[in-house]
């Protein structure tokens, strides 16, 4: 019997921390990690036309077939791609995990949330590196700005939505929910946590240095402390 684990992100959230220094050091004789074709068809089936999704979904079926054929193991694949795109805060969050659930019924989920003011800052912080020069207020859509800038609506930004619907999709006792500030606080317990829920011993951390890449962001000044005020007022509007 196969066993899925589904960690989905979100992005922002410490997901590259996981997948560049924790879940390759699972075992390669109990976990397989992002297999190639499995992994390529979870981005097909997120980006797939609907006229294409039969197609898709009978690609993932014959390939779990082949991975159950090589004996029990556990599948993990760690892909932000499900969650969907950032930068539109998700929209359409809803056919995905759909699709996804269609896919894979039987998955446990392991999804990371952050606090939402704190997320939007990071995501606009993410377009500045991207050299999209623009303010807060131009990449909300609160201000004209250069329309070829990267542009979100944060009427689109529901997380509760996104909670309330992986828990009816999978069943609370199949999704896995945390937070990036607990991960931020103790990167050690969190990986306790999780290597809990993969059911295995603690996971080894790769060592070479444990922080979250800090990128430089000279070209454009950020006010964090104003930002965050600003996007926790947007948010109570």
């Amino acid at each position: 019997m196969i066993e899925y684990f589904l960690h989905t992100g979100l992005h922002k959230t410490g997901t590259k921390f996981f997948q560049h220094k924790v879940f390759p050091n699972l075992s390669e004789d109990d976990f397989e990690y992002n297999p190639v074709k499995l992994s390529q068809y979870i981005c097909d089936l997120m980006k797939a036309e609907d006229e294409d999704l039969d197609l898709v979904y009978t690609a993932i079926a014959k390939e779990k077939k082949i991975l159950a054929a090589k004996g029990n193991r556990k599948i993990l694949i760690s892909r932000e791609v499900m969650s969907g795109d950032l930068f539109s805060f998700y929209s359409g969050y809803k056919e995905r995990y759909s699709r996804l659930h269609t896919a894979f019924p039987e998955a446990t989920i392991i999804c990371s949330l952050r606090y939402q003011v704190d997320w939007i800052v990071s995501c606009y912080r993410e377009t500045v590196h991207e050299h999209n020069y623009q303010s807060i207020g131009q990449f909300l859509g609160l201000e004209k700005g250069d329309e070829k800038f990267v542009k979100a609506n944060i009427k689109n930004l529901d997380w509760a939505g996104i909670v309330e619907h992986l828990l009816d999709l999978f069943g609370p006792s199949k999704v896995k929910f945390f937070f990036f500030e607990d991960f931020k606080r103790n990167k050690k317990a969190m990986v306790d946590k999780i290597s809990k829920i993969l059911a295995v011993n603690n996971i080894e951390i790769t060592e070479d240095g444990d922080s979250i890449p800090n990128r430089g962001y000279s070209a454009f000044s950020i006010n964090l402390s104003i930002l965050r005020y600003d996007i926790f007022r947007l948010l109570r509007l």
